[in-house]
């Protein structure tokens, strides 16, 4: 055998790794959309838990005042908000994981927020799905609405962003029922009876019970074609040891009915959740292939030989 054989010998076994790599190192990436469009509706009622004074009955579905004439997910109270959790996937949030979170609301009323009025609303994601009883203390929402830390410790444990009732947006953690709010922008003059597009993306940093966080609110017409960019919070920090590192959170949101002082949600519809892991070996085999085939004796670092295909540690 010669040297140029066993060169492009070398060089093909590369290559077959690496693609056998791609195959073995397992993906943690995570896609959920719903737009409850099932007959019915019936989506939402299968698949979400809801929180509320008015559980299990808070929202309902829609037939027909979706987006582009489809389902949506309708608020039944005026006076109060409640929080629908996705339950039947969890998501994880490991070191490097990003997580974005998006979803449509339409508004139903003008007005200014009063101090204590509840955020129109909220996209994020908390420590449990709670159950399918709808139990005021052990269903999850973004906040306790049943302001029990006993009986509730679930609800009192989330990473969000959120459009207040003036129509600017920022972030919010609550741990253990302390919140704080993060990266507020200016207020913003939301039309009645507009749908608008909440997203937001948290990255799961490397430093200890840190999320670099992003959020855009814009306009969105009746087909869900998205428009102006209304405000935007860039990269912000965020600490919750609650929910870093979770290998099983749950994703949800939160709205507001028309009340007297605050911009109220009446509809909301196709909620996604992605998650994007960080790199995994996998990858970089695949794009250094055949580099490695000619630097023979360099590994990527993440390469060890007693399992060749492990995904990489976080520095």
């Amino acid at each position: 055998m010669n040297a140029a054989f066993r060169s492009l010998l070398g060089i093909t076994w590369r290559v077959v790794a690496s693609l056998i790599g791609i195959l073995i190192v397992p993906s943690r990436a995570q896609t959920v959309m719903q737009d409850f469009n099932a007959p019915g509706g019936g989506t939402f009622l299968s698949d979400w838990n809801q929180n509320s004074p008015d559980a299990p009955s808070f929202y309902q579905d829609s037939a027909g005042d979706g987006l582009g004439g489809s389902n949506a997910v309708a608020l039944t109270s005026e006076a109060n908000a409640g929080t629908a959790m996705y339950r039947n996937t969890s998501f994880n949030l490991s070191v490097g994981t990003t997580v974005t979170v998006s979803g449509y609301f339409r508004d139903q009323q003008l007005g200014a927020e009063s101090g204590s009025a509840i955020a129109a609303f909220q996209i994020g994601f908390g420590l449990s799905a709670g159950d399918a009883a709808n139990d005021i203390n052990t269903g999850t929402a973004f906040n306790s609405t049943s302001g029990d830390s006993v009986n509730a410790p679930s609800l009192m444990n989330a990473v969000t962003a959120r459009v207040e009732g003036d129509g600017s947006i920022e972030f919010q953690t609550d741990l253990n029922g302390n919140t704080t709010g993060t990266g507020r922008t200016a207020a913003i003059s939301l039309t009645a009876g507009n749908w608008y597009y909440l997203t937001a993306s948290f990255t799961v940093d490397s430093a200890s019970d840190t999320f670099s966080g992003t959020a855009s609110l814009l306009n969105s017409d009746s087909n869900g074609i998205l428009g102006t960019q209304l405000a935007t919070i860039p990269s912000t920090t965020l600490t919750s040891h609650a929910m870093w590192d979770d290998t099983a959170a749950y994703a949800g949101f939160r709205a507001a009915g028309q009340t007297t002082d605050v911009n109220g949600v009446s509809l909301v519809d196709n909620f996604t959740v992605l998650t994007v892991p960080e790199p995994g070996c996998a990858v970089l085999l695949l794009g250094s292939g055949a580099f490695l085939g000619l630097r023979r004796r360099r590994r990527p670092r993440c390469w060890s030989a007693a399992h060749p295909f492990s995904t990489p540690q976080t520095p």
